[in-house]
């Protein structure tokens, strides 16, 4: 949560004392085990991260990176990511504890949502109300980036989604907060936040229909809302500004330039990378265009991932992919995982902003517990009802 909201600050305190907050946890989780050992989790996937540490160690120790304290930066990053996977999953052995750490960061993602669309409307160019930036952008709470904004609340639109299929009773809250968030997107004119969230829905129904998880009638009353709520939402934070930029002319866009030299980077360095963080670094040698602005990413992780890392890299992070699918299609409110994985592809949802990509691997971790349980109880889907149904039924 100080992650998140300390995003948008530029110094170089607000990510150190995040991630020398998590060295020190995982300090202090090593004493703990010295005087008293207990049994640890380690998820398979916590070997990513520190699979990325080594990659970028041995770019280090051969000079293969262009920007030796770039690639430094890079590898706490992902020793970061690390220590949160493990940290994670000491806290979701046990059922209850895990859905409550899933249920607040549901609340602490409402409320920046929330947060977020009435400070872009009313607050002038400030982040909270207070902070003035150095640059001429209008945030959504702490993202600076409107597509930050629309990676963020795509994690969390399939919880809320689920509890409103859950939980019938309560429904309408549930739907209203998760087309609530989608909202910020619309008002924002992210135009791949909202096409992706709009899949991402239609995922969502499609993977708690299958194996009978929920009754047809309750699905369809779930969809009408959503389709109800969102159109009204729309109206309220208007459609006129995400319609305007659909219409913009595609080819002043230039994300096609950067991927193509990106690629041309992959094929000069392909299985030794130019060095973890070091993308904007190596870049112009490679640039296709000159926009006149700074490129600081590749707009597609899947491209920068290699171009960084080289193969081994990007054939690690596929490995995560296909595990995120699988958890979702066993764990529907874990589907936003793959999805902001999936809009890696049109932008960079796991760089610039370490606090986020911990958040991602975080969701990650509690969505592997879950899965596990569902596992050991013999389940391959989780069935859906509420426990109000439940109790008529009996």
């Amino acid at each position: 949560m100080f992650g998140v909201l300390t995003a948008w600050i530029s110094q170089r305190w607000a990510l150190a004392v995040f991630e020398g907050g998590f060295f020190a946890l995982g300090a202090v989780c090593c004493c703990a085990f010295a005087y008293r050992p207990f049994r640890v989790e380690f998820p398979a996937v916590a070997c990513v991260p520190w699979a990325a540490v080594a990659i970028g160690a041995v770019q280090l120790y051969s000079g293969w990176t262009v920007n030796r304290w770039e690639t430094a930066a890079a590898m706490a990053h992902w020793a970061t990511f690390g220590l949160v996977v493990v940290i994670a999953a000491q806290f979701a052995v046990r059922a209850s504890l895990r859905d409550a750490v899933r249920q607040g960061l549901l609340w602490f993602a409402a409320a920046v949502a929330i947060v977020g669309i009435v400070q872009y409307f009313t607050a002038n160019g400030k982040v909270f109300w207070l902070f003035e930036l150095d640059r001429p952008i209008v945030p959504l709470g702490p993202f600076l980036y409107r597509n930050k904004y629309a990676q963020f609340v795509e994690l969390f639109i399939p919880m809320t989604l689920y509890r409103a299929i859950e939980r019938p009773r309560v429904a309408i809250p549930w739907v209203v907060l998760g087309m609530g968030m989608l909202a910020g997107s619309i008002g924002a004119g992210s135009r791949s936040g909202f096409v992706v969230g709009i899949v991402e829905t239609a995922v969502f129904f499609f993977l708690v229909g299958l194996g009978g998880r929920v009754d047809r009638g309750r699905m369809l009353r779930s969809v009408a809302q959503v389709g109800a709520l969102l159109v009204l939402a729309g109206g309220v934070v208007g459609w006129e500004f995400l319609q305007s930029r659909f219409q913009s002319d595609i080819r002043e866009d230039a994300r096609l330039p950067i991927a193509l030299a990106t690629l041309d980077m992959i094929r000069e360095r392909p299985l030794t990378g130019f060095g973890l963080g070091t993308f904007s670094s190596a870049y112009g040698e490679f640039a296709r265009l000159d926009t006149g602005l700074f490129v600081n990413q590749a707009h597609c992780d899947w491209l920068q991932w290699p171009a960084e890392g080289g193969v081994a890299l990007l054939l690690l992070m596929l490995g995560v992919g296909a595990l995120a699918v699988r958890l979702a299609w066993a764990c529907p409110w874990c589907l936003g995982v793959p999805v902001v994985l999936l809009h890696g592809l049109v932008d960079y949802p796991m760089q610039q902003v370490p606090q986020f990509a911990a958040l991602v691997w975080a969701m990650l971790a509690l969505g592997c517990a879950d899965f596990r349980s569902l596992v050991q109880k013999g389940s391959p889907m989780r069935p859906l009802y509420d426990r109000a149904g439940r109790s008529e039924a009996r």
